[in-house]
């Protein structure tokens, strides 16, 4: 129940759900999750709101390559945290554009004991996604040519390694809601 394992589940999420390995990414979410998508000013309740979500804003022929990616995760309470993941991605889209974004993704996470899985309504004990916040800026267009120095595996790599935090982020933990985490408490979470 290392909060510290969050680091790799946050990769492990964000990797599957740009491989298109929404079953994946779906799972870890909790049925009580939420998103805020900071760029649009969306915000969506509920897992299976988040999954047609996922399933409209995957596009097929599109490929997806990490040019860089730390995250690092921070103790809320006992079985609460969050982990800020910072990455520069890049989408290889199947006419030759290559557009680049830079991503910053905060996931609450919550684990669920076995003893209570029942009343959460999940299957298994672990940790889940509670509220992800994405942010994402500068995004700029590339060259096809200029992808071919990103190998497709990198992430890959990164995930197999015990600890992905190449950075220290805590400067910028500022995408939980104030109002969103008291709802939060106010769910008995604390």
């Amino acid at each position: 129940m290392d909060y510290r394992d969050t680091e790799k589940l946050t990769v492990q999420s964000i990797y599957a759900y740009y491989e298109g390995n929404l079953e994946s990414f779906c799972c870890m979410l909790h049925p009580e999750a939420t998103l805020l998508l900071s760029g649009k000013g969306q915000f969506v309740e509920g897992k299976s709101s988040l999954q047609v979500l996922a399933r409209s804003s995957n596009h097929p022929g599109v490929h997806y390559a990490f040019e860089n990616i730390s995250c690092r995760a921070y103790r809320v309470d006992r079985g609460l945290c969050y982990t800020v993941l910072s990455s520069e991605l890049l989408a290889n889209f199947p006419n030759g554009q290559v557009e680049g974004t830079n991503q910053n993704l905060t996931v609450l996470w919550k684990y669920i004991r076995e003893a209570n899985l029942e009343r959460e309504g999940v299957k298994q004990q672990g940790w889940y996604i509670l509220h992800l916040h994405v942010a994402a800026s500068r995004e700029m267009t590339k060259s096809a040519a200029h992808l071919s120095r990103f190998a497709s595996n990198k992430l890959r790599e990164m995930m197999e390694k015990a600890k992905v935090a190449l950075r220290d982020v805590k400067s910028e933990i500022h995408y939980i809601p104030g109002e969103r985490y008291s709802g939060l408490r106010h769910r008995g979470i604390r």
